[in-house]
């Protein structure tokens, strides 16, 4: 029989210095959370609704993906390609995460651009596009996303 040496004894855990949390609620009630990391000069912002997956009823499967989708899909006077160039022009991709319990839309930028993309996010989310025309488009690639998911073993 083989025998295995020893494990090696464990080191003491380096102090993890977490940076402070600046925490402020605006006017209209929302949230804001800044929180200062490295020099690089990026900002993420990202706008985290209290809703996913989780929150959908038995006949609203998927729902919130297409939510998710379909906010991709312009707001405000922009369509979806003005919209995804305006995130781009500021160094950055917008970006829909739908979770079990959030869904979130925000992007990573050049932090000179910061304030212009928190005022995009706030298009984005009280003057979303929801064309009628994409629906039939939207729906069809979540089938697809679906039939794929349903393919893939565990």
């Amino acid at each position: 029989m083989t025998s295995f040496p020893s494990a090696p004894e464990i080191g003491s855990l380096a102090p993890l210095q977490l940076p402070p949390v600046e925490r402020t609620t605006l006017d209209n009630g929302l949230a804001v959370a800044l929180v200062p990391s490295g020099s690089i000069p990026k900002a993420i912002v990202r706008l985290i609704l209290p809703f996913g997956t989780g929150t959908e009823g038995p006949e609203e499967t998927w729902l919130t993906r297409l939510l998710g989708d379909y906010v991709k899909e312009g707001a405000g006077d922009l369509d979806t390609s003005e919209l995804a160039d305006a995130v781009a022009r500021m160094g950055g991709r917008l970006n829909v995460n739908v979770e079990e319990d959030t869904t979130s839309v925000g992007a990573s930028v050049l932090s000179e651009h910061a304030p212009a993309l928190v005022r995009l996010l706030a298009t984005v989310a009280q003057a979303p596009r929801s064309p009628e025309s994409e629906l039939e488009r939207l729906v069809a690639d979540l089938g697809r996303r679906l039939d794929y998911a349903r393919s893939q073993p565990g």
